[in-house]
């Protein structure tokens, strides 16, 4: 193949990328936002749920002993939050991570340690005025 037709093979996949993008951009313009979609847990009647696309997990609030916060370096100056939930009437926690777009409410692809301190504390707020009971390990 010469220049010229490698030139137009690469022209057409960058307008053809654009059109795809755009057309991604316009689709979700107007599309409503989950308001739980940066949640890692939620309340739903008198159960603690974690907001999970993978896994549904819930629990009655009254059978939660305490969650357990703590935060980590995970790689290249990137935090992650971790939590376990310890529950009253067995020896098995449910563990959690997240990172700093619990706090944000919008993507954050680097999290650094002021901003996951910053969700451990939103959580923790959110977590004791439903009468959950919580630990952070510094």
């Amino acid at each position: 193949m010469n220049k010229l037709t490698l030139g137009i093979i690469l022209l057409d996949m960058v307008i053809l990328g654009g059109a795809g993008l755009i057309y991604f951009k316009v689709k979700n313009k107007n599309k409503p936002k989950d308001p739980r979609s940066f949640d890692i847990f939620y309340f739903e009647d008198d159960n603690f749920c974690l907001n999970s696309p993978v896994r549904k997990w819930s629990c009655r609030k009254e059978d939660i002993e305490c969650i357990k916060f703590s935060c980590k370096k995970v790689r290249l100056g990137n935090y992650r939050g971790f939590g376990e939930i310890v529950r009253k009437d067995t020896d098995a926690v449910q563990k959690i991570m997240f990172d700093g777009s619990v706090y944000s409410k919008k993507i954050k692809l680097i999290t650094n340690e002021k901003d996951i301190k910053n969700a451990i504390e939103f959580c923790i707020d959110i977590l004791t005025k439903n009468g959950i009971r919580c630990e952070y390990e510094d």
